[in-house]
């Protein structure tokens, strides 16, 4: 009976984690959620539309894949839009100069050294015609607390000022919090943005737009709902910490 007991009590504990644990791959998965809780993130900060007075761009990691075989170049993932845009703000003379921020990427095995992905994003702003000798490396940085010490230095080194950060629109809050706290001026430049199209879209307003497959859970809404999910908990975290 004993044993019978604590079984079933252990079977209703895993019962129960089931549960959660479809009901959180359901909502995480919904369109909806995803495009709800994107939202509220992305909305922080509006598209840069005018030319400000800066003295660089400051583009961070976390969009690029290093150029190992059969690869013959860095390439981009989701997070790509970040190299592309801070190339289309350069060549609209919105600084004259791009610094690249983000450290060595762990590869598999055997696979050779190490990659920057600084010097992997200043790769492809050259294929975008940036010129080498626009672009500054800050090669150190493992988390966007990193990036925003190290460019603060790099800034005083070549005794700039203001930056136009590019970073994803759902990592803008927590990445310009935590570069005002490193003592940064910072215009904010988001990119790669979720939550686009139809104005009742970008406005939160689904009423006018719902569709009854958008409820059926999908891996890429997942992703966005898990994506953004990180950012709110990195920002308790770097509030706690006393980073931001």
């Amino acid at each position: 009976m004993i044993i019978y007991d604590g079984w079933k009590r252990m079977w209703g504990f895993r019962s129960w984690l089931a549960v959660l644990g479809f009901l959180s791959l359901m909502l995480g998965g919904n369109f909806y959620v995803a495009h709800w809780i994107s939202h509220s993130l992305e909305s922080r900060y509006p598209p840069l539309t005018q030319n400000p007075q800066a003295d660089a761009i400051v583009v961070l990691g976390g969009g690029v894949n290093p150029g190992l075989p059969p690869r013959q170049h860095p390439e981009v993932d989701e997070g790509g839009d970040r190299v592309f845009h801070a190339a289309f703000l350069y060549h609209q003379d919105y600084a004259p100069l791009i610094i690249t921020s983000g450290g060595w990427v762990a590869l598999y095995w055997d696979s050779g050294p190490n990659r920057s992905e600084a010097q992997d994003m200043g790769t492809l702003l050259q294929a975008l015609n940036v010129p080498a000798d626009a672009i500054i490396f800050e090669t150190e940085s493992n988390n966007t607390r990193e990036n925003a010490l190290n460019t603060a230095d790099i800034l005083a080194d070549q005794q700039l000022d203001t930056i136009i950060l590019v970073t994803t629109a759902t990592h803008m809050p927590r990445a310009t919090a935590v570069f005002e706290k490193a003592g940064v001026n910072v215009i904010p430049a988001p990119t790669d943005y979720f939550v686009t199209g139809d104005p009742d879209i970008t406005n939160g307003n689904l009423r006018k737009n719902f569709k009854p497959l958008n409820a059926v859970p999908q891996s890429q809404f997942l992703d966005v709902t898990t994506r953004s999910m990180k950012e709110y908990v990195g920002f308790v975290y770097y509030y706690l910490r006393g980073w931001i």
